[in-house]
């Protein structure tokens, strides 16, 4: 069973009537943030509760955190329905904007320096924990023009290696960040709502 929380609201439950949204989705693909969506009606008890940009919205699978992120798009329609789009926490690397810099070390020392450095420009809801680095070898950057942590991971590590970024959840369901050589499933992930 999947469950939508918007902060410590319970958006989405298939076992409460009047806790539901119409459409609910979430696509994952590897290397890119992924999105939720959902229209909320506006007879919803917690209608009034996303804030664009603002609120964290979580996805559960029975009691297991499976996904967090952001609303960056809230239209109303006709009949004052919400249709949010909500953005993964892989995108808050799209928000710092890192000073040029050279730097040659390992693979592990290269992601770990962007991360850090990503991790001291924006607020705590923002942050990816450092977490598992797998690859093996050397990296070298010389980034001579300001670029956000997205932006220097993507062209400096990612397409060169092959390699991906997952996000998953501490304890206190913090995202952290592992930079693995692979991962078991290679296809987009769509999920659909409701008992399982």
């Amino acid at each position: 069973m999947y469950r939508i929380l918007c902060d410590s609201y319970v958006i989405c439950d298939p076992r409460l009537p009047d806790l539901f949204v119409l459409e609910p989705e979430l696509t994952q693909k590897k290397n890119e943030p992924g999105e939720l969506t959902f229209t909320i009606p506006k007879e919803h008890p917690h209608y009034s509760v996303i804030e664009k940009l603002k609120s964290r919205n979580k996805v559960y699978r029975d009691e297991t955190l499976i996904w967090i992120g952001r609303v960056i798009e809230d239209e109303r329609d006709l009949y004052e329905n919400r249709k949010v789009v909500v953005e993964g926490s892989l995108a808050f690397l799209l928000d710092s904007i890192l000073r040029p810099f050279d730097m040659d070390g390992t693979t592990a020392e290269v992601w770990a320096h962007i991360l850090t450095h990503h991790n001291t420009q924006i607020n705590a809801n923002q942050r990816l924990c450092l977490g598992t680095c797998d690859l093996a070898g050397s990296a070298s950057i010389a980034a001579k023009d300001y670029f956000s942590a997205w932006q220097l991971l993507k062209t400096s590590l990612l397409d060169p290696l092959g390699s991906y970024l997952i996000v998953r959840f501490d304890e206190n369901e913090n995202p952290v960040l592992d930079y693995l050589t692979d991962v078991p499933d290679t296809s987009t992930q769509r999920i659909e709502f409701g008992v399982t």
